[in-house]
């Protein structure tokens, strides 16, 4: 008797996969074909240049492809807007989606509450999680307790967290709760799958950005990090000397200066100060 197979999230990736992506199809696709009941979570960690955001993409074709509800958020505006365009698809905050306005004349403070779920068997997917706060801000209880308390109204759904646990935590706060496996399973008793991709891609491979502070992190990981910048076969990163800096602190030369982008510029009343081991010098003067 012949069996269909049932399509991969892998198979709508444009790339051939690193070890670790391999790794996360393997999983998420049993995590996707898991169809019973309960408070089921898959958190995915990975860093700049991993390829989280070529995942979501082919994560939401499959999902297209195969005719399954899903619902994508992010904390911020911004990121939402993000998720929009790399996605294909309309993304909004998780306030927007999650509470509704329960007061707000002009002589009152607005006040918001969880509103009911009446969606199931559906994925949500939610970027930029590490922004997830679990302390109370925002309507009854923190927004991590009314993310979860939301989606797992249904126990069909399915919650799917995706960031990068070296962005900034919530304000406040040390580390990001929702990017933590054993606290989700331990206060939300929930089943929780996770992977974290590590491996740079190899398209990502050419911005020396991303490949020196891939291996930054890596060596922060030791007890004694050996940190070591790697210049050289790049365009985006170069070693610039004490003289060179400070020429081009001053105004575009024929210096290295000349090459960084203007979207790095500093501040007018911001002052640049190296710090080395002959001491600190300040560069500029501040403007009045």
């Amino acid at each position: 008797m012949l069996t269909v197979r049932t399509p991969s999230v892998r198979d709508y990736f444009p790339y051939e996969p690193t070890q670790d992506q391999a790794q996360l199809f393997r999983q998420l696709d049993e995590f996707l074909k898991d169809d019973l009941p309960g408070r089921k979570v898959f958190v995915l960690r990975g860093y700049a240049g991993t390829g989280k955001t070529t995942v979501v993409s082919a994560l939401v074709q499959w999902l297209h492809q195969l005719g399954r509800k899903y619902t994508l958020m992010a904390p911020t505006g911004r990121a939402a807007k993000v998720m929009s365009a790399y996605s294909g698809v309309a993304a909004s905050t998780i306030h927007k989606k999650i509470y509704r306005q329960t007061s707000g004349t002009p002589s009152e403070s607005l006040s918001f509450q969880r509103q009911p779920n009446r969606t199931a068997d559906t994925l949500y997917i939610v970027d930029e999680a590490s922004m997830i706060s679990d302390e109370k801000a925002f309507g009854e209880n923190g927004l991590l307790d009314d993310l979860l308390g939301y989606v797992f109204e249904k126990p069909t759904n399915r919650l799917l967290l995706i960031g990068d646990t070296a962005q900034l935590p919530p304000v406040g706060q040390l580390l990001s709760p929702a990017l933590d496996p054993e606290l989700l399973a331990g206060r939300f008793r929930a089943k929780v799958d996770s992977v974290e991709l590590r491996q740079v891609m190899r398209q990502a491979e050419e911005s020396g950005i991303l490949v020196n502070a891939t291996i930054l992190r890596e060596e922060l990981r030791e007890e004694k990090p050996h940190i070591q910048f790697h210049t050289r076969g790049y365009s985006d990163i170069f070693p610039v000397g004490a003289k060179s800096w400070k020429t081009g602190c001053a105004g575009p030369t024929k210096t290295s200066a000349t090459r960084i982008r203007p979207s790095f510029a500093v501040p007018t009343r911001t002052r640049i100060c190296i710090t080395s081991t002959s001491g600190t010098r300040c560069l500029g003067r501040r403007r009045r």
